[in-house]
Parts: structure tokens; C-alpha cells; sequence
């Protein structure tokens, strides 16, 4: 059913934006650790929202740590989305922080209103003390803004970027073919830049439909955070859909398998912020 649904996808034009050079290793964040931490306090509160969950509900941040949830709809992963350009699949907004807001306001993601927000802030003495310190009063801005710290804090490195930092013991030699794959056949095309994603979209086209406008995703983390395309729940078949509708190469299933050994070298270290 898929497959039958998106055979027929295309690539009209790619365009270029933010993160359009080549690959390169994460570059550590320096963050604010008083904001990251109250950003933090406030993804997990249930008390801030009229139907009692957290951010946690859609980006699972605790015990499986992917970013991301298969419930109640498909969300993208956080983990190192700090780095992206754009932040909606549609490609259209360039702020993390315009993106948080929009979330929190978006009737179909937290949906909450910000005076609800502030005052249930307002009631917790240890949140007051924080706000007074870090921003000296309390408001939606300042929330919106310590909680994009906390996302900014969750920028973590892989084995991937060792490698390209020159440490070329960390890759086994099925690794490293699978890299040479990933540039030969073509998908660093699209996934490339510190991210490798979150910085093109390219206008696609789906059977009987108008082309739209679609950003491509980091592969950050990938191996563990399903589904992809539609709803395909592994890499190879992933892969497979891609041969045939996108990359239009010759990848072979084994070279395939090598490329997936290479993806899962991408999957980030727990960030410090969490593990504590």
C-alpha cells in the first residue's frame, strides 16, 4: 500500500538553504545551563497543560531515548534539531524558537493558551524563584526561550563525528564502506551539512496531486526513530522505496546493508542534560 502510494513520487527541484555544505562533524553548544535546566523543568511538567501531558508525550526524551514518538501521531526527532534550518516537513519556518511557540499554540500538538501557561507557572514558588533570577519576571517569551535552551542542550555528537574529526579507529571497515556508499550513491545530496538533513527541501509530487514542498530530514539518530517514509517501520525497505522513487540508482541489497551499518554509527551519545 505504501509503496502503491508513493511510487510515483519525484524530485522537481532541490533547494539549497542553511546547511547546504558538505558533511561535518557536530560543533559543541555552549549553552545556558540555568535556562537549559528550567527549559527542562518545563518539558516534563504535566501541570502546564489543561489535558495533563508534557512535551515527553510526542518527543520521548526518558528510559528509550529517541526525540521522538509513533503516538498520537508520527514527531519528529529533537535530538539535534537545534541544527536544522528548517523545522516543519512543509519547509516553511527557519526558527526554532517560532517553531516551539507554534507547537505549544497548534490545537492539534500541546494546545495550550499562554495565560493558562503562565499561571500555572505562577503557582509553583520554584519556578518563580527561577524566572526572577534568570529573566526577572515571567512571561510566554521567556518560557518559549528556556525551553529552546533545553533543546539547544541536546546536541550530542556520534561515533560519526569522531570519525570525521580524523579518529579512524572508531569505524570497522563495513562502516567505512557503507560511508563511501552513502557519497557514491548519491544521498549525501540531500542529507549533508553538520546534520546531514533539517537544511534542504525539495518540491515532491504524489500521484494525482500538486507538487509540495517538503524539507528533508536528519539522519541523526535514525536507526531509532521510526517510522520514515509513510509509515515504513525499517531502513531497508526504507531504502528500497528510495531506489525506486528517488535516488534512481543502481544500490544493490547488499550495498544497502552496508549503508544501514553506516546509519546506525549516526546515533547519538545521551546528552549530560539527561543524565542527570
Amino acid at each position: 500500500m505504501i509503496l502503491k502510494i508513493f511510487r510515483v513520487l519525484s524530485i522537481f527541484v532541490l533547494c539549497t538553504a542553511g546547511f547546504s555544505e558538505v558533511i561535518s562533524p557536530i560543533k559543541p553548544y555552549d549553552y545556558n545551563e540555568n535556562k537549559a535546566n528550567l527549559g527542562k523543568s518545563l518539558f516534563f511538567d504535566t501541570r502546564l497543560n489543561e489535558n495533563n501531558f508534557s512535551c515527553q508525550r510526542c518527543h520521548h526524551l526518558l528510559k528509550e531515548v529517541t526525540g521522538t514518538s509513533k503516538t498520537p501521531f508520527s514527531s519528529p526527532s529533537i535530538l539535534n534539531s537545534s541544527m536544522n534550518y528548517y523545522f516543519t516537513k512543509e519547509g516553511v519556518r527557519q526558527s526554532l524558537k517560532e517553531e516551539i511557540k507554534n507547537m505549544f499554540l497548534d490545537t492539534k500538538a500541546y494546545n495550550t493558551k499562554p495565560s493558562y501557561f503562565i499561571a500555572q507557572i505562577k503557582k509553583n514558588p520554584i519556578y518563580i524563584e527561577q524566572f526572577k533570577e534568570i529573566y526577572g519576571n515571567i512571561n510566554f517569551e521567556n518560557a518559549i526561550d528556556a525551553i529552546e535552551e533545553f533543546i539547544k542542550a541536546l546536541r550530542m555528537p556520534s561515533r560519526f563525528d569522531y570519525y570525521l574529526q580524523g579518529h579512524d579507529d572508531v569505524f570497522n571497515e563495513d562502516e567505512k564502506e557503507g560511508y563511501r556508499l552513502f557519497i557514491r550513491k548519491g544521498c549525501v545530496t540531500c542529507h549533508n551539512g553538520a546534520n546531514l538533513g533539517g537544511g534542504m527541501a525539495a518540491y515532491i509530487k504524489n500521484a494525482g496531486s500538486k507538487k509540495k514542498m517538503r524539507t528533508v530530514p536528519s539522519l541523526r539518530n535514525v536507526a531509532k526513530t521510526a517510522p520514515y517514509i509513510g509509515n515504513i517501520t525499517n531502513l531497508k525497505d526504507t531504502l528500497r522505496f528510495l531506489k525506486l522513487s528517488v535516488i534512481s540508482s543502481t544500490l544493490n541489497e547488499a550495498e544497502m546493508d552496508k549503508i544501514i551499518i553506516f546509519l546506525k554509527t549516526l546515533d547519538s551519545e545521551i546528552p549530560p542534560i539527561l543524565q542527570h
